[in-house]
């Protein structure tokens, strides 16, 4: 891989919750190797953060990208920042995901949908930490992968295990 980081694109349906969680998992445990960044469907995105997950990074102490709550038609465009990888958080997401520039690694990490699964606040802000207790652990294992050196076979398999782990 070219750049001196790995950029990594996490994908949900909104870009609200999941995404924004693992994008801001990646930006903590970085250590200055990874660009992280979040994406949603184009016409489904909303407009802002939703409050289930900025409660569940301010009490696990981390903070929100800058720029959250985008489509995925930023990262399609010629100018956009080339992925390394792509980690799908939906299933049914990645069915209608693009053909993303530079054709990168792809991963499903299949996660549901907290506004959809839960009906009362209260359930929806205890799903949205453990969500991110499972992503931290997920991203945790992904930074210590040899990403920029190991083989590409042996990391293409490693990452999409990881979806079945944590």
């Amino acid at each position: 891989m070219k750049s001196a980081k790995v950029n990594i694109l996490f994908v949900s349906r909104r870009n609200t919750i999941r995404s924004v969680i693992a994008q801001s998992c990646l930006a903590h445990l970085s250590k200055g190797r990874f660009n992280s960044y979040s994406c949603g469907v184009p016409n489904e995105v909303l407009t802002e953060l939703n409050s289930v997950a900025s409660d569940a990074l301010e009490k696990a102490g981390l903070s929100a990208a800058q720029e959250n709550c985008v489509g995925w038609e930023r990262f399609i465009r010629n100018n956009s920042p080339r992925m390394h990888w792509v980690i799908v958080l939906d299933r049914d997401v990645k069915r209608l995901e693009p053909d993303w520039p530079g054709q990168p690694e792809s991963a499903l990490w299949d996660y549901p949908d907290i506004l959809v699964a839960e009906k009362d606040a209260e359930s929806a802000h205890v799903q949205a930490s453990k969500l991110l207790i499972s992503l931290y652990r997920r991203i945790e294992i992904l930074t210590n992968l040899p990403l920029k050196t190991g083989d590409l076979n042996a990391l293409r398999s490693d990452v999409r295990d990881i979806g079945y782990s944590a």
